[in-house]
């Protein structure tokens, strides 16, 4: 993966975390939202800010990696019936592999790879900042909007905040399940591509 497409992968993670961030700064610490004279440092401010949802991007991807290991929703997918079910009709066995046979004739697999790698990276700091999120909006809420219905506005704001992390944590496990696949016609693939290989593993082929 390119070092640019690596940079704004962690910038659109920075940028999401960045949401949450605000939210306890302004629970908090309001005055720093919204500082006085900020026209004067505009361009220092926006560098800034992108250096800092840089950073958070790189230290939010580095803790959805630690918690997916953990949790493995591959793993929860297929310990359970009815998402396998749903899995299969959109992942292993039925997975358009089309494009990727288009990017490997052209010979631009591992870019395709690559981009496939990236969605999950930002599906699965999604998946995690949308829970984080949820907490420090309800956070807000209760502190700062002493005017609304709390009783009605806090079990919608849990509904779609972890109705999301939870969505997205299962398409984690339906991404990786499809990249697998992909990974499988590779090197269906390249062995296809690859006829001196195949003379020399013919008890692999009779196996196949």
């Amino acid at each position: 993966m390119s070092t640019t497409a690596i940079f704004v992968e962690l910038l659109v993670i920075g940028i999401q975390t960045a949401l949450w961030v605000m939210l306890v700064v302004a629970t908090f610490q309001p005055e720093v939202i919204h500082p006085p004279e900020l026209s004067k440092w505009e361009g220092l401010i926006t560098a800034g800010a992108f250096a800092v949802c840089y950073s958070l991007g790189i230290l939010v991807d580095r803790i959805a990696d630690l918690i997916f290991v953990a949790a493995r929703p591959k793993d929860v997918i297929d310990s359970a019936q009815w998402i396998k079910r749903w899995r299969n009709r959109i992942s292993n066995e039925k997975i358009d592999t089309s494009a990727l046979a288009l990017a490997f004739k052209e010979g631009k697999a591992s870019e395709y790879l690559d981009y496939f790698r990236s969605r999950i990276r930002i599906t699965r700091a999604l998946s995690v900042n949308a829970l984080l999120a949820t907490v420090a909006l309800i956070i807000f809420l209760t502190i700062r909007c002493d005017s609304i219905n709390l009783w009605l506005v806090i079990p919608i704001v849990c509904l779609l905040g972890g109705g999301i992390s939870v969505f997205a944590f299962f398409a984690v496990g339906g991404l990786d399940l499809a990249n697998n696949a992909q990974k499988d016609e590779v090197k269906r693939l390249l062995q296809k591509d690859n006829p001196v290989e195949k003379a020399q593993n013919p008890g692999h082929q009779a196996d196949g």
